[in-house]
């Protein structure tokens, strides 16, 4: 059967799609091969762009791994460097802390790396007895570099009086090197203990139990709020009273450990502000444990200072190889250790 003329129109229109205008018809059917030609031509057009495109984006992947890699290695020389120089200050404050205590670093180890990061910032530097390392935090890096370029703080007369400075506004330069007697007060302590037979200092693993668990309410009280804080605080209150013998215990430890880490800190220059009066009773007076800054540092300090004052090495050696006990009072506890080591120290 014949189509009408009706039909072969619809049929020619499905045929180079449905809609298009009569212009785009006939232009199509003139000139087919030009319009195929043009086609192709775009098509090789598109697929150089491509080429080109991904090209670029290979190079500019390239170069951004490059400025990685760079930024890295820059980042490991300057903590290269850094550690280098901060080891060349440490010698120096080893050998003032040797003449001016009596003590001698003879056959200890030390290695220096920047903290790993888990060490809370706020914690500038960080001793690990079990590997003889002191961890540094990398906020030093710019002071320290700068001070090396300098040459003016590093001769060991200008560095003693950096430490003995009882100054509270320090540089950072000066709390750097503060920072480092302290944390060398922690390693003389665990390697002399290691001399004297004793293990590392000091051992907290007996109580690491009870630590965890009073952290972790100390924790729950500090992110509590509203009625939630009444409850945190009625259990992390009970939990102190119930264990107030080993959470004391742990409490002295680390009185004499930080308080021979600031003697060290300041060569015993420091000005001791405190009385007995000022350590507390209970646990429950420290509350939260985050304040243990008010109690850990200078309470230590007051704590050692007149045994390591008066007896020097022997008062140290004292402190290592004779640890407090806990009844449960701090302040008691803390005032009779000292008392009965000074006694001691007295009569050998």
């Amino acid at each position: 059967m014949k189509k009408s003329l009706l039909s072969l129109v619809l049929a020619g229109m499905f045929t180079f799609g449905c809609g298009a205008s009569s212009s785009s018809l006939v232009s199509a059917k003139l000139v087919p091969k030009e319009v195929q030609e043009k086609e192709t031509s775009k098509t090789e057009d598109r697929k150089e762009n491509e080429i080109e495109s991904g090209i670029e984006n290979e190079m500019d992947e390239e170069k951004r791994e490059q400025r990685f890699f760079k930024k890295v290695q820059e980042g490991l020389k300057n903590q290269k460097d850094y550690l280098e120089n901060s080891l060349v200050v440490l010698k120096e404050i080893m050998l003032i802390q040797e003449n001016e205590l009596g003590i001698s670093y003879q056959n200890m180890g030390v290695r220096l790396e920047v903290c790993p990061s888990d060490v809370p910032e706020e914690w500038l530097a960080l001793y690990f007895p079990q590997r003889n390392t002191i961890c540094l935090q990398t906020k030093f890096m710019k002071v320290v570099s700068s001070e090396f370029e300098k040459k003016e703080q590093l001769s060991g007369e200008k560095l003693e009086t950096l430490i003995k400075s009882p100054s509270q506004a320090k540089n950072a330069f000066q709390q750097f090197v503060v920072t480092l007697s302290h944390e060398l007060g922690h390693l003389y302590a665990d390697q002399r203990s290691e001399q004297l037979g004793k293990g590392d200092w000091v051992d907290f693993s007996p109580y690491q139990h009870f630590i965890g668990s009073w952290l972790t309410l100390e924790e729950f009280y500090g992110l509590s709020k509203y009625q939630d804080r009444l409850f945190a605080r009625k259990v992390l209150t009970e939990y102190q009273e119930t264990h107030q013998v080993e959470i004391t215990q742990v409490m002295l430890l680390n009185m004499v450990s930080e308080g021979i880490g600031e003697y060290f800190g300041s060569l015993g220059y420091a000005p001791n502000m405190l009385t007995d009066h000022y350590f507390p009773n209970k646990v429950q007076e420290i509350l939260p444990e985050d304040e243990a800054v008010l109690w850990r540092y200078p309470l230590g300090y007051h704590l050692v200072k007149p045994l390591i004052d008066t007896f020097g090495i022997k008062g140290i050696d004292y402190i290592i190889t004779h640890l407090p006990k806990s009844t449960g009072n701090l302040s008691q506890d803390a005032v009779q250790y000292r008392k009965q080591a000074m006694e001691e120290l007295e009569n050998e």
